[in-house]
This record gives C-alpha cells, structure tokens and sequence, in this order.
C-alpha cells in the first residue's frame, strides 16, 4: 500500500472559472484592475494570500491587501463550486486507486478547502486533508508532506506526491517522495517538465499506468 498525495486545484478539480470570477468581483469592489483568467491561473497555486497579493499588484499597500484577501475569501466561499468539478476521469481514476492511501495536500485555505471536499464529497476517496493554516509552512516547503505521511502513518519511501504546478513538485523532492507532475491543470506540458517530476501524467488515467 502506498500514500498518495494529491494536489487541489488544477490536479483534482478544475477551479479556475470560480477563482477568476471571484478574484474579478473583488478587483471591480475595490475599484482595481481586471485580472484575465490567464493571470489568474499562472498566479495560483502559492495559496490565496500569493494570488491576490499579486492581483492586486506591486502599488497596493498592506492594507489594501489585507482587504482585498478578506473580501476574496467572502466571495470565492459563496462561489466555490458554481463551475468547479472534478477533471474528466478523475472519479473513475479516484475508484482504482483507492486500495492506496488517498490524502489531499493543498496550500489552499482550511474554510475553502473543506467547503469544497464538502460540496464535492471528496471524502468518499480520501483519507486525510492537510490545508494551509495560518503561520504554517506550505508547499513548496516539505512540511505538508512529511506532516501528512506522519498522520497517515506511512514511510516516505512509498509515498507519491501528485499535482500540476512547482510548489507540488519542489515539495516532494523536499521530501524525499516520488512525484507526478500532470499536464491537465494550470501550467503548461513544458512548465511542469521544466519542474523534473519522476513521471509525468498526460490525463488522469495515466496515474493508474504509473502506480
């Protein structure tokens, strides 16, 4: 049996239409700029705080931040799921690979994070959510990881992390843990390969190949 460790957004689920919308809704509230989707998707992954720190751009002062990021998080909570599902597959691929251990490992916040394993009853596969709280460190630190591997009470050394963006991968190699970048979620084939994961996975049925 192994751990496998699964990135959030743009690995298990496709979240960026209700994350751009919400990041949209709070830049027109606060009288700021549009952001496109595309900057929006090439800024997450960090968690929120990175995201909108850098919607909001270099001349927004802390406060400015501060505000934007609350009322962010006002707005992406009542949207979270309009248009987010789970990947093509993905349901199916969850099912065969869950004689493993399934653990999710998010540099998203806790409130949004659990919202969403709710409103998608992500539960049904996964044995543990590990989310970005305040003050703790989050991919791509190795952190998450070993903190996750320690709950679950499994060795490194069979454990996988899974996801689409650098702090994914950085993070398990941090870790000491084999990693699968997907070419599905927010960065590009070519940026996910640039990030030298173990395997790389093409669609969500390639995990089943891999493992």
């Amino acid at each position: 049996m192994r751990a496998l460790l699964f990135d959030l957004d743009g690995t298990l689920v496709n979240t960026i239409s209700d994350i751009a919308f919400s990041v949209n809704t709070t830049m027109e509230l606060l009288g700021l700029p549009q952001r496109s989707t595309q900057f929006v998707q090439d800024h997450t992954g960090y968690g929120p705080g990175a995201l909108i720190s850098s919607c909001v751009g270099e001349g927004g002062t802390p406060e400015l931040v501060s505000r934007a990021q609350a009322l962010f998080d006002k707005v992406y909570y009542e949207n979270l799921v309009v248009s987010t599902r789970l990947y093509n597959q993905m349901a199916q691929v969850l099912d065969l690979l869950s004689v493993h251990r399934l653990a999710i490992v998010t540099n998203k916040s806790p409130r949004l994070t659990n919202k969403t394993v709710e409103l998608l009853k992500l539960d049904r596969w996964f044995d543990y959510v590990w989310t970005k709280g305040r003050e703790i460190p989050h991919k791509p630190d190795l952190f998450p990881i070993h903190d996750t591997l320690k709950t679950l009470g499994i060795p490194p050394s069979v454990a996988v992390m899974i996801g689409d963006s650098e702090p994914d991968i950085l993070a398990g190699d941090r870790a000491g843990v084999e990693t699968i970048g997907v070419t599905w979620g927010f960065r590009t084939p070519e940026q996910v390969a640039a990030c030298k994961p173990t395997h790389l996975a093409h669609t969500p049925m390639d995990l089943v190949r891999i493992l």
